[in-house]
């Protein structure tokens, strides 16, 4: 047989396969709604990401009848994760997007029951994690290394609250860790009536709260954002802030210490980044969840990230980008060769508040 035959027979082949799991995938959902969890509070960061995500991805989920999204909060994000681990029926009808929470799996912390390896992993991405600042106690970044903070945050073992908690500790600011601040919605009242100096915001929720009214009128400034953390350790600038005049906080750190930064606890937030830099939130399925479902569900979610439609709103939050399946199971495997160094540091810092 030729080559050109052989590639003709493969191409033959591999559309007949597409072709029966579109039918499979549109036998299994034919009818039926599907119910994507979001654990956060209506009109935050994260539950923006679910909302707008899941408005499309129904269009590319075959014969589903339609895709909701209910929120279903408490222990900031965790309560969500663990209905999914635990109590949600594995059939496909429900399951989650939102941030995963890989420190508190590493850390085994109270209240985080979530087995990564035992959820089927669906799909994940990453937005800008920015920092915002109240202007009626802070005015500039020095005023970080002047007077002890307030830092708002949602619970110990949260992807922003870590990140920045790390970075913090790596500037040398003293600061008070305030949490029960479940979403952007709730934490930005409080930098704007000055009850707390600073929060982190994924991208959306500083798009959507923080940079379409607070810094406006005055209430809010950003003192950085944090850069990407590539594998190898190297920081890079995300370009759209850059343009933005927002400065990343490791030109903010060299400005103000007068070095680049090094040691422990700079070890540990380059470590964070890299976790959570290509995947900050996930979508997982209940454990048991049959192979069709979950198939259907990853390729949808893949077609999704590629629908002009949702990229242009999207992108009015600020810049969005996903993992393949295989890069998001590569960062939950990873976590099973994490240095002694760092899990000791991350352990030491969640239970600095516990």
């Amino acid at each position: 047989m030729t080559l050109a035959k052989l590639s003709a027979l493969a191409g033959a082949v591999a559309m007949t396969l597409l072709s029966s799991q579109a039918v499979v995938a549109q036998n299994y959902y034919d009818g039926k709604t599907v119910t994507v969890i979001s654990g956060y509070d209506a009109g935050g960061g994260a539950d923006t990401i679910a909302r707008i995500f899941t408005k499309y991805w129904e269009k590319h989920l075959p014969g589903v009848s339609s895709m909701i999204v209910k929120n279903q909060t408490g222990a900031g994000g965790a309560s969500a994760l663990n209905f999914i681990y635990e109590g949600a029926k594995a059939d496909g009808l429900t399951i989650i997007y939102q941030p995963w929470n890989p420190v508190g799996y590493l850390t085994k912390a109270p209240g985080a029951r979530a087995d990564y390896t035992e959820m089927p992993l669906i799909g994940g991405g990453t937005v800008a994690k920015i920092a915002y600042a109240s202007t009626k106690t802070i005015k500039s970044p020095s005023d970080f290394l002047e007077r002890k903070i307030k830092l708002a945050g949602s619970r110990p073992t949260a992807n922003l609250d870590l990140i920045s908690r790390s970075a913090l500790d790596a500037l040398g600011v003293e600061y008070t860790y305030v949490t029960g601040f479940n979403s952007t919605a709730v934490s930005s009242v409080a930098i704007e009536q000055g009850e707390v100096d600073l929060d982190t915001a994924s991208g959306p929720g500083f798009a959507r709260r923080v940079q379409s009214a607070m810094i406006p009128n005055g209430t809010a400034f950003s003192p950085w954002y944090y850069p990407k953390v590539l594998p190898d350790g190297t920081v890079a600038p995300i370009a759209y802030l850059e343009q933005q005049g927002i400065p990343n906080f490791y030109d903010v750190y060299v400005e103000l210490k007068g070095e680049e930064p090094s040691g422990p606890k700079w070890e540990v937030f380059k470590f964070l980044q890299i976790v959570t830099g290509n995947m900050l939130f996930a979508s997982f399925a209940p454990p048991g969840t049959p192979d069709e479902a979950v198939e259907a569900l990853r390729e949808s979610f893949i077609a999704t990230t590629k629908d002009p439609e949702y990229l242009e709103e999207a992108a009015r939050f600020g810049e969005i980008s996903f993992a393949t399946v295989e890069e998001g199971l590569g960062v939950i495997a990873s976590m099973k060769d994490v240095e002694p160094e760092i899990l000791e540091a991350l352990n030491n810092l969640i239970k600095a508040d516990q």
